[in-house]
Order: C-alpha cells, then structure tokens, then sequence
C-alpha cells in the first residue's frame, strides 16, 4: 500500500518520555506504506497550559505549526499526541477566520498561507480509517489470543464535540481502538471509564486530584477483567503507569501500553522493537498471548 506522505508531529512527549509511542507509531506507519514526514524545526504546541494562560501566545504556536505543514508535502497532519492533537485542531479552526490569519501572521513573523486547508487529525483517527485498517490486517503476522483489553481514550482523544469529527468516533462511547485492537483478535472488554478525564492537567497544579481520578480509572479497568489497558495519550499514559505502585498492595499489576504497541506485536515486530521492555510492567507474557495469523 502506497500512499502521499503525511506529515506527522510527534510533539515534546513522543521525544521523551513517550518514546515508545514515537518508534512504535513509525514501524507500524512503515509497515503498511504510509510516509511519515516530521515537518523540519517545529515547536510545542503549547500542551496543557498555554491555551489557558495565553491565548495569543498559543495562537501563535499553532499556527507556526500548522505553516510548516502547509509548505510541506501534505495538507494532513496526524498527531499521536492528544494533547498536540487537541491544539493544534483548535488552532486550524480558529485560523478558518480571516482576521485570525492576519493576527497569526504578525505573532508569526511570516505570511501564513494555506493554514486553513490543512486537517488535523489524530493517529487512531487515521489508522482507523478503512483502508488503512484493511491494510494492517493484510500484513498481520500474529493474532492475539486469551488477551483481554480495555481501550482508554481518555478525554482530549474524541472531545471537545466542536473539535473532534462526531462521525468518526462517539465521545462518550467510542469505538474506534476497540474496533482496532479487536481485529487483531484482542478480547476488548466494554467498561465504564473508556473516555473518563485521568487528571493529567493536574499532575502538577493539583496532584491529590489527579491521584484520585487515575486510580479510579486504574480500578475500574481491572475491575473489567482487563490484562492490559490500551492507550493513544502519552500524559495518560504516563499518569497511568506513575500510579501503578498504588495498586501494589492488591497484589495485581497491570501493563499500560500504547495502541500502536499492540499494533506493531500484531505486525510481527518484537518486544524489544515497540519498546515494551521500556514499560514500567514489562514482565508480561507477550509471547504467550500471540498465535500465528
């Protein structure tokens, strides 16, 4: 399968602690055609508080952002980040006002051209797309098997409504990585919490809150029957994993894992190729849980 290059932001996170996500999301892309093209010296997106504190400064660094794209080779960007996702799709609607594009222009320094045509959309919105989801299956090599997964979207994922496209993915039901991962013969459990909010905006400002809020999530997946929680948010995941020590008295431990890593096992990578002995739970048995296709 050969498709036009896409370009991809990675953001801060994806080049740091979520690094697994970052090399697991590109393997995958790699594997089924798809190019992924870094626009060259782009910068934060402003995730979580820029828009808060900011919304000049904010502006302008998506539309920074969303310029470098538009002299690239694609008008579509995907984002794994949700955080960056979130921004940068806010910055692309709000640049659709001309006058918005004429301020973002003098914050930027440069003429913003074409920054209205260029669609954003996360990575689980663009794997899971039917073509390309007809193509991993193509090139599955292994099939999971006795896995039990509960996928957490978490809050920015499919939200705000206005942002987010209502006819790809329900934001209080969604369906697209169960959808996804099930394909790939993972038993995906239904549960309560699949696009509840973790607390990660509060990790710093207020970490009592966000404890309460991860826990509640980190209880409810296992209390599913879950093996493992599937996520597509880096600040979700690490909130996640951060947390799993609580759950130590209970005697039960439960792998946090990027989508794309179980994407990427299904593909025929290894462990050690989409970065699962860099998770915090890394003893569990993979292997055990995969199957010839």
């Amino acid at each position: 399968m050969a498709t036009k290059p896409i370009a991809y932001f990675p953001g801060c996170s994806l080049h740091g602690l979520a690094k697994p996500f970052d090399v697991s999301t590109r393997l995958v892309c790699n594997k089924i055609g798809i190019t992924l093209e870094e626009p060259e010296d782009w910068n934060c997106c402003g995730a979580t508080s820029a828009h808060s504190i900011d919304h000049t400064l904010n502006l302008a660094l998506g539309a920074r952002n969303l310029h470098l794209v538009a002299k690239g080779m694609s008008n579509t960007v995907t984002a794994p980040c949700a955080a960056c996702y979130s921004n940068l799709k806010r910055s692309s609607l709000e640049l659709q006002n001309p006058q918005k594009r004429q301020f973002a222009s003098e914050l930027v320094g440069e003429r913003l051209e074409k920054v209205e045509t260029v669609n954003v959309v996360h990575l689980l919105e663009l794997l899971s797309d039917p073509s390309i989801t007809n193509a991993i299956k193509k090139n599955i090599k292994y099939r999971f098997s006795d896995l039990n997964v509960v996928c957490y979207y978490g809050c920015l994922t499919v939200r705000p409504n206005l942002e987010s496209d209502p006819e790809s993915d329900s934001s209080e039901n969604p369906q697209s990585m169960d959808k996804l991962l099930g394909s790939l013969g993972a038993d995906v459990r239904d549960w309560s919490h699949k696009s509840e909010c973790c607390g990660g905006s509060h990790s710093l400002c207020g970490p009592e809150l966000a404890n309460i809020r991860t826990d509640e999530v980190l209880r409810q997946a296992i209390a599913s029957g879950a093996d493992v929680i599937a996520v597509a948010c880096p600040l979700c995941h690490s909130n996640l994993e951060f947390r799993l020590h609580a759950l130590q008295a209970r005697g039960k431990q439960i792998p946090v894992v990027f989508f794309t890593q179980l994407i990427g096992l299904a593909l025929g990578y290894t462990i050690k190729e989409v970065g699962l002995n860099k998770m915090l739970v890394n003893s569990f048995p993979w292997r055990d849980k995969l199957t010839l296709a």
